[in-house]
């Protein structure tokens, strides 16, 4: 009777299958729990990884967008009301002062006569009109520019500055020569234009209205540009050697992608350090 008991007792702390004589199905029970919770620990591992490189998806496509809006921005062209009002560029005249200064010129090159020891400039820009004004863009110095020249008895020295623009008004297809001056040897009778024909290839019209200086530009006589490309700032090159002809300052496109590859990677290892943490 006791022995009855002891074996009922014993069926029923122990698991479906296991009796007091069958120790080994106990011991897969075990077995069988262990396995479970080592396919638990993989699947919440694998989950894991799947959050972190889901995460880097999300911060790769951030990155990208932000990248594609910022650059976007700065490629689209201003919609203020300036852009869309145009003024003409063209070869302005323009005469040194005694101050050092330019002074716009009220008649052409054809009709002024210019002096001895005087400054002539011929700008390609906006000329003047009223709060706009492009002169050259080197200082009237005669004593710079003709001082290491010597005089010659019955002729005069002018001093010619020629500046041929900003690349934001330049023609189409062409980049502006860096300013220049000379200092010119002329008859005591030669006009502003002539003065310039001697320092310079001139290319005007029969008015002795200037098209072209050096062939600058090549064609058109007087072109209609936007008021923004007139009025933007641009560094006056000391030189041609100075003058930059790369692209404009900024960050190259391929930088995002490279971030963004070097922050997956970076995920990804991370998930792989943690899964082995966790496996071990």
């Amino acid at each position: 009777m006791s022995i009855w008991l002891t074996s009922v007792e014993v069926s029923q702390h122990q698991p479906l299958g296991c009796g007091s004589l069958l120790p080994a199905g106990c011991e897969g029970g075990a077995v069988t729990t262990e396995r479970a919770h080592m396919r638990t620990s993989k699947n919440n591992t694998q989950r894991g990884l799947g959050r972190i490189l889901a995460a880097g998806a999300v911060a790769m496509s951030a990155l990208l967008l932000t990248s594609t809006v910022v650059a976007a921005d700065e490629s689209s062209p201003a919609t203020t009301e300036s852009s869309t009002t145009s003024a003409y560029v063209y070869w302005s005249y323009w005469s040194g002062t005694e101050n050092s200064e330019w002074a716009f010129g009220q008649k052409g090159g054809g009709d002024v006569t210019p002096a001895d020891g005087s400054v002539e400039g011929w700008a390609y820009s906006a000329g003047s009109d009223g709060s706009i004004s492009q002169p050259p863009r080197i200082a009237p110095d005669f004593a710079q520019i003709c001082g290491n020249t010597d005089p010659v008895e019955g002729k005069k020295q002018v001093a010619v500055v020629v500046d041929f623009g900003k690349t934001t008004v330049a023609p189409a297809g062409s980049t502006p020569p860096a300013p220049d001056y000379d200092c010119v040897t002329a008859d005591p009778s030669a006009n502003g234009l002539q003065v310039l024909g001697l320092a310079q290839p001139v290319r005007s019209t029969p008015e002795g209205f200037v098209c072209g200086i050096t062939n600058y530009p090549a064609t058109g006589c007087g072109e209609q540009v936007s008021l923004t490309a007139v009025t933007s700032e641009e560094e006056v090159p000391a030189s041609a050697a100075d003058a930059s002809t790369g692209d404009s300052a900024g960050v190259p496109t391929w930088v995002p992608f490279a971030i963004g590859g070097l922050v997956i990677v970076a995920l990804a290892g991370a998930a792989v350090a943690v899964s082995r943490r966790r496996n071990g």
